[in-house]
């Protein structure tokens, strides 16, 4: 099946703060490739910096969009035409199978890695080129638009089985964003005692709330509701915030042999005591992107629909991602996942 057009109406972040819409031509699937026509891409954190020009990643023209749900479009030499108008969620990273983390399993962390919306055009281009490999089928729902969660939720995934949580530890979140809602929904599978959500805003804690996802907190509090669910401190605890300072103190947080994970992405340095490091014997580990855990995350939200319809706040058509993403970085927002709507 080929594409009505060779062109579509692209969203191009061309320097800092600036947006154009330009028609580009709709790529080709080549051989263990399929065409994905987009119904919905997310709007996250780092997309708001890498459109404000402070992220590491900046780079322009970019073609930004890396939370991706779409149609397939177009199959490749070779691939089933079958798949053809499938609905799937986009995993964005294509990493080179050659170097040393690819080959150990580790693409997500792979030397030359390229993302879709950071160093490949992502999916506000309308239409996007991916490996066969990397699109994963989700369910059929009143809303397929929200299936663009599935990658920050297998974003979480990931971290939460590198977090090696087992049944029955106490865990800490340190914010209540998506990332931070979905580690502590994909902690439910691993059982623990008790899910302490930090979270600074009053509408985000009563989210965690009404999602049973755990305790939230005010950071005020922190101290004395991890006291009383574990006096000796946290098994593990989730950095979900970014924010250098946040992180920093994490370590006060965890136990003697506790665990601190750092999703969150951020610009800027942390600091934590070398004695701290020692004398608890802390693991300190960084998660980056997932590793196979698309599939689980689509099950674990297919399975919460209601994480599903409660998470997604704000919608916008591709002629208004500017807007998205001010609504994003604006003091004060409501916005949690923000997606921009193509048609469906």
């Amino acid at each position: 099946m080929l594409t009505a057009s060779t062109t579509a109406r692209a969203v191009v972040t061309t320097a800092p703060r600036v947006i154009a819409l330009q028609e580009r031509q709709v790529p080709e699937p080549a051989a263990g490739e399929v065409l994905v026509r987009t119904v919905a891409t997310g709007i996250c954190g780092s997309d708001v910096h890498l459109f404000h020009g402070d992220h590491p990643y900046s780079n322009y023209p970019l073609v930004q969009g890396h939370e991706t749900v779409g149609r397939i479009e177009q199959v490749g030499p070779g691939e089933a035409e079958g798949l053809v108008g499938s609905l799937v969620a986009v995993e964005p990273t294509a990493e080179c199978r050659r170097c040393g983390e690819c080959l150990r399993g580790a693409y997500n962390r792979c030397e030359n890695l390229q993302v879709l919306g950071v160093q490949k055009a992502g999916s506000l281009a309308g239409y996007v080129v991916a490996r066969t490999c990397k699109v994963h089928p989700v369910p059929h729902t009143e809303s397929p638009a929200a299936w663009a969660l599935a990658e920050p939720v297998a974003v979480a995934a990931h971290a939460v089985e590198r977090s090696g949580t087992v049944a029955g530890d106490t865990v800490v979140v340190l914010g209540a964003g998506v990332i931070g809602l979905a580690i502590a929904l994909c902690l439910q599978r691993r059982h623990p005692q008790s899910v302490i959500l930090v979270e600074p805003s009053v509408e985000r804690r009563a989210r965690v709330d009404r999602l049973g996802l755990g305790m939230a907190v005010a950071p005020e509090d922190r101290d004395a509701a991890l006291a009383g669910a574990a006096p000796s401190g946290a098994d593990v605890v989730f950095e979900a915030t970014g924010i250098p300072s946040v992180l920093s103190g994490a370590h006060g947080l965890a136990r003697f042999g506790g665990r601190i994970v750092v999703v969150g992405q951020g610009a800027g340095d942390f600091t934590v005591p070398v004695i701290e490091m020692t004398r608890k014997e802390l693991t300190l580990t960084g998660s980056r992107n997932s590793a196979g855990t698309f599939p689980l995350a689509i099950e674990t939200l297919a399975a919460r629909p209601d994480v599903l319809a409660e998470l997604v706040t704000h919608r916008f058509a591709p002629d208004q991602v500017e807007a998205a993403y001010d609504e994003l970085a604006r003091p004060g927002s409501g916005a949690l996942k923000v997606l921009v709507e193509f048609d469906a």
